[in-house]
């Protein structure tokens, strides 16, 4: 359902995603990496209010030998649990994303020209530099390279917006001028689908 056609009165948006966490510590005397899961599900009308429900989603995830998995499943099973939230979201100016807060008739206006997508993205990316770099001047993430701020802005779009059809082509055809991306024809994701992709090499935070 991403491709969403217009929300009519009383219609919701709706996503569901898994969001990973992992965790390095020192645990039992050697270091040990903890991933955890959340399922989020987020229901949006056309002025932005609505309701999100957020849940564990099984076990955490402990990557270690063995006998130390086995000692972390059994303390995991006693351990206090995250409890689940369910809360409505009030009505504001619409849906905020890395393009800003937009009203549902500014999404519906997007743009679907790559070249016009692609400029947009690149400013509100500018924007989220300069703010990283004046409110934490020095911070090694203010010092990124524009690619990755402009990789968020895809990110943040392509999540958190109800884009046309044409709008969410327009970023993904955008995000293949970004400097750095490279198109792949035929790749196997961590599901085993198989499909094109676009791709860029290291670390970029919410984006693979």
């Amino acid at each position: 359902g991403l491709a969403a056609p217009a929300l009519a009165p009383g219609e919701y948006w709706y996503t569901r995603s898994i969001q990973d966490g992992t965790t390095g510590f020192s645990l039992y005397q050697r270091p040990a990496l903890i991933q955890s899961r959340e399922l989020v599900e987020r229901w949006e009308s056309s002025n932005g209010s609505g309701r999100e429900r957020s849940a564990a989603d099984g076990v955490p995830l402990f990557f270690g030998t063995r006998a130390e998995r086995t000692l972390f499943t059994r303390r995991e099973s006693s351990a206090p649990k995250r409890v689940p939230s369910d809360e409505a979201i009030p009505s504001s100016v619409g849906f905020r994303s890395s393009l800003g807060a937009l009203t549902y008739a500014q999404v519906l206006a997007l743009p679907t020209d790559p070249s016009a997508m692609l400029a947009r993205i690149r400013s509100a990316a500018k924007h989220s530099q300069e703010e990283l770099a004046r409110s934490a001047p020095g911070s090694p993430m203010a010092q990124q390279s524009l690619t990755v701020f402009e990789l968020e802005t895809v990110a943040g779009a392509l999540t958190n917006l109800p884009l046309t059809p044409g709008s969410r082509a327009a970023v993904y055809r955008a995000m293949a001028h970004i400097s750095g991306v490279r198109y792949l024809a035929s790749v196997r994701d961590p599901l085993g689908r198989t499909g094109a992709a676009l791709a860029s090499q290291g670390s970029i935070a919410g984006f693979i």
